[in-house]
Parts: structure tokens; C-alpha cells; sequence
């Protein structure tokens, strides 16, 4: 995001340039000397704030597990089921391609129609239980969706409504 940020900071500060400058000259010499001073700020802003590498933290570690499980024992025409972007992208899934994935998104109309025998679904306790609407006890509770993993951090963390945060992975299977 902050790239993006500095992109349009850029395009905003030439399109007020125009405007306030009239000579072709002096506008040229004082947007570079802008520029400069602003990409130096930008830079420093970048290096600093954001801590660059990120770091590993426990969800992501989970994430990269549950991921990596499914990558493992996944088979050809199995797709992926998740709403958290990090896992599918550690998956490969496209999000809009629906022959590889799908959104974890309405749990209900997944049941119906949507699932196929053998697809993997991806709980996650940030993204399921608040975006996706979808409570692990849903899952858990239907015999439909067969248990395969669990992933927890090795510290506790609490997500948005206390829940304690896991992932756990899921096979589909038509009665």
C-alpha cells in the first residue's frame, strides 16, 4: 500500500504543480528539487515504519503449515476453499479462476452446490469466524467435512470475539 501511496503523492503533487507553476522551466527545476525531497522522505518513511523484512509472526506460520498441508495431499482437480489471501496464494490458487478455488465466503450456498468431492477447505480464525460468517463448530459439526489438520501458534493468540486463533484444514466428501 504505501508504494501506491507515494505513486499518487507523486501524481497529485505534478497535477498541483501544473497548475501553480505557469513557466515550463521553473516548474521542471522546482518539481525535481520536490521530488527528491519527497522520494528521500518516502524512502525513509518505507524503511522505517515498515520494518523491512516482515517478520514471521505466528499466524503467518500457521497459515504457511495449513498451506503447505494441503499442498502436500492435494490432487488434480481438488480446489481450494479459504477467504484469507495469504493461504491461497501459498496454495496457488487463482480466486477467480473457480476451477482451482472458491471463497470461503457463504458457507451455506457451499454446501449446496458449490463444494465437489475432495476439495479442501481452509479455516482460518481471522478471516472465517468475521469476513466469511462462518463458525468452526459449522464445519465441525457437518459429517460432510472431514477433519485433517489442526494448527495452532505455539503462543495463544485471541482473535476479533476472543476466539482463540487456529487453522484447521478440511477435506469435502459427498455423502
Amino acid at each position: 500500500a504505501v508504494p501506491l501511496l507515494v505513486l499518487f503523492a507523486i501524481y497529485s503533487l505534478a497535477a498541483l504543480w501544473a497548475l501553480i507553476i505557469l513557466d515550463r522551466v521553473w516548474s521542471r527545476t522546482l518539481f525535481t528539487i520536490a521530488l527528491l525531497i519527497y522520494g528521500n522522505t518516502a524512502y525513509h518513511e518505507l524503511r522505517h515504519r515498515m520494518q523491512l523484512p516482515i517478520a514471521v509472526t505466528q499466524t503467518l506460520r500457521c497459515e504457511r503449515e495449513a498451506a503447505e498441508f494441503v499442498n502436500v495431499h492435494r490432487t488434480s482437480g481438488q480446489r481450494v476453499v479459504t477467504l484469507d489471501p495469504y493461504i491461497g496464494m501459498l496454495c496457488g490458487s487463482d480466486p477467480w479462476n473457480a476451477e482451482r478455488s472458491l471463497p470461503l465466503s457463504n458457507i451455506t450456498a457451499l454446501k449446496g452446490s458449490g463444494l465437489r468431492h475432495g476439495d479442501w477447505v481452509i479455516w482460518d480464525g481471522q478471516f472465517a469466524p468475521n469476513e466469511g460468517a462462518t463458525p468452526l463448530d459449522s464445519l465441525l459439526n457437518d459429517d460432510r467435512f472431514h477433519p485433517k489438520a489442526e494448527i495452532e501458534p505455539t503462543t495463544p493468540i485471541r482473535g476479533l470475539r476472543g476466539l482463540p486463533y487456529s487453522v484447521h484444514v478440511f477435506q469435502w466428501f459427498e455423502r
